[in-house]
């Protein structure tokens, strides 16, 4: 058996298949007849959808620049975008595209609706991260970051310490802090994924049976972040420069594998 199906055999206990997860307790009649009157809502010129169509024209052509799929399915990502905003509350924030992009992939843009639930899942799980942007309360409580984010890092700083024997300072936590909340977990590492959509595929699966258990899914997403800074951090000379080099580098996808399977050890470390 391969470290892929090693790593992803739990997915077959319930004989649950990809679309079970994310249908969950409802139908697909139901949601593709809920779906399309939100599509026909965006081909009738939504008014909610005017004020966000310029930040998604400008998202599209740089996520993932290089995919041959998004570029052949550019007009389906703009629907899955434009479909998001006139359903969701919250409207568009920078980072709903990687989950978009991943989700239209993930099934191979033959099937919008289930797309379409599939981001709307995977936000719901996530929007937690995105209150700087999306709720003044996160301001006036004097927030820079969501609780997960500060107890990821603080757990790898006082494992990274305890390990060196030296101080990480304060310029690098908040590096740190910046890189785990947008980067790991408000794009569960989507973002690092290159211009391989393949990678992302690996990602949705591991999130998959937990999109209906909210509290599962963010504890697994804060394993992950802190699974990564030990992959990627633990045995180097911790700095800006090395902290920002892998934060604008991407992961291959047995690196990827690695920080995955590693998560369920280290998420121990979690409270």
């Amino acid at each position: 058996m391969t470290a892929l199906h090693k790593l992803f055999s739990l997915l077959d206990k319930d004989n649950k298949t990809d679309i079970d997860y994310v249908v969950g307790d409802s139908s697909l009649a139901s949601l593709y007849k809920e779906y399309r009157s939100i599509e026909e809502a965006c081909v009738g010129g939504s008014a909610k959808l005017a004020p966000y169509e310029r930040s998604i024209e400008v998202d599209l052509p740089r996520t993932f620049p290089s995919s041959v799929f998004l570029e052949k399915h550019t007009s389906d990502f703009r629907r899955l975008l434009q479909a998001f905003v006139v359903y969701s509350p919250i409207a568009y924030v920078q980072g709903q595209n990687f989950l978009a992009a991943a989700s239209l992939y993930y099934f191979s843009g033959k099937t919008p609706y289930l797309s379409f639930w599939l981001m709307v899942c995977l936000w719901d799980n996530l929007k937690h991260i995105f209150l700087l942007q999306i709720d003044d309360s996160f301001y006036a409580e004097g927030k820079l970051f969501h609780e997960s984010t500060e107890e990821v890092v603080r757990v790898f700083v006082a494992c990274y310490e305890k390990k060196h024997k030296k101080k990480v300072s304060a310029l690098i936590r908040l590096t740190l802090k910046n890189l785990v909340q947008w980067k790991l977990i408000g794009t569960l590492l989507l973002s690092s994924c290159g211009s391989d959509l393949r990678n992302t595929r690996q990602v949705i699966r591991f999130f998959l049976p937990y999109l209906y258990d909210t509290e599962g899914f963010r504890r697994k997403a804060a394993a992950v972040a802190l699974s990564f800074l030990f992959c990627c951090f633990m045995e180097k000379e911790l700095n800006e420069e090395v902290v920002l080099r892998i934060q604008n580098s991407n992961l291959t996808r047995t690196g990827l594998l690695e920080v995955l399977k590693a998560s369920k050890e280290v998420g121990k470390l979690l409270s």
